[in-house]
């Protein structure tokens, strides 16, 4: 059952969707719902409005229509207009009219004033000051002209949409409908989450992703079905899914191991229209058409399946154009470089400073959903791309987070505020930070770098203990200089305390007082803007 994939025969994400929707377009149900039920919602045409908006000029304050020319000076009070009155005079030279926030502009009237800014009798207003035309007055048309679109083909409806139209009296709207997507995973070491978990077994996590996003782009969700690593089972799951659904996305199973039997399955099934893509996290990809319905095999890995979606599978639903994430500019704080023949898609934390945005490329592998989901974009690279830091470069943005960050060492210690975004990832990355000026808060180790100034420090002894294989650390982490040998490299002093009756550990003295003392690391801890609400508890 084995296939291996060649580069040679590996085609480009782009060309991958492009021939996808050429061979299979997708066609999305459109409805017509009342506006209400359209929220989120995607329009199925352009919307314009049918009316000009505000359908006549009118007072924008309590006061007094007047004509521009006739202030300052006094002028005649001719009566009220209320709110929802249609005018029925033209306001004559010297005269003025009382009026309402929202009422109608009497013709002849282009100013309004404040209640406030007149001195009233029983039959005259004094204005002291000179007006100019249009102060206080909305007039028609100035928000939308009557023609003017509201929605475009494709946009996702929003509230202030939905206010608009109502404002504009549409009461109904045609809008694109979802598909029913049927979700499989697939794999023997697969445990539901909630249930126990036994040796060697891992939570699913793909399936519920999956469905996730696919109700957040608005389609009905069939699954997630969890399916063993076998190829009648595989094969029957498919099969029974297609029956019952618009689209079918299976994950695991697509590789060239020898229980990947999905593209084996499809084969049966139906017709591959691709199997390899040139694209990294996500070579082992497989598209199949099945009794006329489209079958994406995403791989296994948790990142792989979030990055396929996110550039194949949403690009083929929308027809290549709907739900592309915002693009932004940044500055990049380290080097970073694509895999020499596929392309490669790296997670990155992104940080503001006054008036630059930076990103730093985060330690990825595509197994490693945790890290992708604390991510806050993502860059896009071509084949065999290497970048320096300080490059421009273009940013995806998938979120934006606006706490301010605690970057560097972690240390248990320390007790940091729950109002802030922890990224404890190693002194690398804050020392760059440093000398490129950004982050909100600083944790850095002597190992690596030393600030000319700090608010905080502190000193930790450095002790091997246990015995076996040797455990170290990322380069990221201070104590990497101290365990450049090292079997086993792992992202904290946290997780290395995990290994400490299993290998020969490099531990803090705040974590574990071992055996054998190496030296000691500083901490120092630096604090932006002159302020440390971020800090809690430093002794």
């Amino acid at each position: 059952m084995r296939k291996v994939l060649r580069d040679e025969q590996l085609i480009d994400p782009t060309e991958a969707v492009q021939l996808a929707i050429s061979r299979l377009p997708v066609k999305l149900p459109v409805s017509e719902v009342s506006i209400i039920d359209a929220i989120g919602k995607r329009s199925a045409e352009e919307v314009e409005s049918p009316i000009d908006l505000p359908p006549f000029s009118r007072s924008t304050v309590d006061g007094y229509a007047i004509r521009s020319s006739d202030v300052p000076g006094k002028l005649r009070l001719m009566g009220k207009l209320n709110i929802g009155e249609e005018p029925s005079v033209t306001l004559p030279p010297g005269q003025c009219i009382e009026v309402d926030t929202g009422s109608a502009l009497p013709p002849g009237a282009d100013a309004v004033v404040k209640v406030e800014d007149v001195r009233k009798t029983s039959e005259f207003v004094e204005v002291t000051s000179s007006v100019s035309p249009g102060l206080n007055v909305a007039w028609m048309g100035s928000d939308l002209v009557q023609g003017e679109p509201i929605l475009s083909q494709g946009e996702q409806i929003t509230s202030e949409k939905i206010a608009t139209l109502a404002a504009a009296g549409i009461s109904t709207i045609k809008v694109v409908e979802g598909l029913k997507v049927a979700v499989i995973t697939t794999g023997n070491e697969l445990v539901p989450p909630g249930s126990p978990l036994p040796p060697a077994h891992v939570y699913e996590s793909n399936g519920w992703y999956l469905a996730a996003r696919l109700k957040e782009l608005g389609h009905e969700v069939l699954g997630p079905t969890m399916v063993r690593d076998n190829y009648e089972e595989i094969l029957n799951a498919i099969s029974e899914a297609v029956d019952r659904s618009d689209l079918v996305l299976v994950t695991g199973g697509t590789s060239a191991g020898e229980r990947d039997y999905v593209h084996a399955a499809l084969s049966s099934l139906g017709e591959v229209v691709f199997h390899g893509l040139r694209f990294k996290p996500g070579k082992p990809t497989v598209m199949a058409i099945v009794r006329g319905k489209p079958v994406f095999g995403l791989p296994g890995n948790p990142a792989s399946t979030v990055m396929v979606f996110d550039r194949i599978v949403n690009k083929y639903l929308s027809q290549g154009g709907w739900d592309e994430p915002l693009t932004i500019t940044a500055v990049l704080a380290a080097p970073v470089m694509a895999d020499p023949r596929r392309f490669t898609y790296v997670p990155v934390y992104a940080f503001r400073s006054t008036s630059t945005t930076f990103v730093y490329p985060i330690i990825f592998d595509s197994h490693m959903i945790g890290t992708l989901s604390s991510s806050d974009g993502y860059l896009a690279l071509p084949p065999g791309t290497r970048l320096e830091a300080g490059s421009v470069v273009e940013v995806r943005l998938l979120k934006v987070d606006p706490r301010p960050v605690v970057l560097g060492e972690e240390e248990r210690s320390l007790s940091l505020s729950n109002n802030v975004r922890k990224l404890l990832v190693g002194s690398r990355p804050a020392c760059d930070a440093l000398r490129m000026g950004f982050g909100d808060v600083l944790i850095v180790s002597s190992l690596l770098c030393q600030p000319d100034s700090y608010q905080y420090s502190m000193t930790r002894t450095l002790f091997w203990s246990g015995r076996g294989v040797e455990v170290g650390y990322v380069d990221w982490v201070g104590m990497s200089s101290l365990t450049k040998t090292a079997h086993v490299k792992v992202k904290s002093p946290s997780i290395a305390l995990k290994f400490l009756n299993r290998g020969r550990v490099l531990l803090p003295s705040t974590y574990h007082a071992g055996e054998e003392e190496v030296g000691e690391e500083t901490l120092y801890v630096v604090v932006r803007n002159n302020s440390r609400k971020f800090l809690e508890g430093i002794k």
